[in-house]
């Protein structure tokens, strides 16, 4: 699906709660990669001895995927789609101009937030659709006739074993 027809998904009247649900979920990666990296980590310390280091790659990584496949959708171009996901995630995590830097993680919040938004958009009609489908076909049992049981032939005295 396209750009704008996850946008067209994400806002239809139905499925509204989805876009806010998917606007606070994909917002807050962006929103803590930033915090994290403008606040949270000390530059007078070694990058890699800082968890808060790992937080920040852990949200460019997911931030990333969802940025890559928007913009490979836009483009019809994987070396376009890369350049841009690379300048845009680490301008906004490494600019030293704020507006830049703002402006980058806005952008990334809007992405983010549709996406998500219309990808549990779409998880939820195609749950309705399926349980639909459900509704539609009744199952039916049939009943079934009990066949005879067979009995097994007596054992003769001659066929036990003996107990040692």
């Amino acid at each position: 699906m396209n750009v704008i027809d996850q946008i067209r998904v994400a806002s239809q009247r139905g499925n509204r709660l989805a876009l806010i649900v998917g606007l606070v979920l994909g917002a807050s990666v962006p929103v803590i990669a930033f915090s994290v990296t403008h606040y949270g980590i000390d530059t007078s310390r070694t990058l890699w001895l800082q968890i808060n280091a790992y937080t920040v790659l852990a949200c460019l990584a997911y931030s990333a995927s969802t940025v890559w496949s928007w913009m490979r959708s836009v483009t019809k171009s994987r070396v376009k789609a890369t350049g841009f996901c690379v300048m845009i995630e680490l301008a906004m995590v490494f600019s030293g101009l704020y507006a830049l830097s703002v402006a980058c993680l806005v952008l990334l919040v809007g992405i983010n937030a549709v996406a998500t938004g219309a990808t549990l958009a779409l998880d939820q009609k195609e749950a309705k659709e399926a349980a639909k489908k459900t509704r539609e076909k009744p199952i039916v049992v049939k009943a079934v006739k009990p066949s005879k049981v067979t009995r097994l032939p007596k054992r003769t005295s001659g066929t036990r074993r003996k107990a040692a």
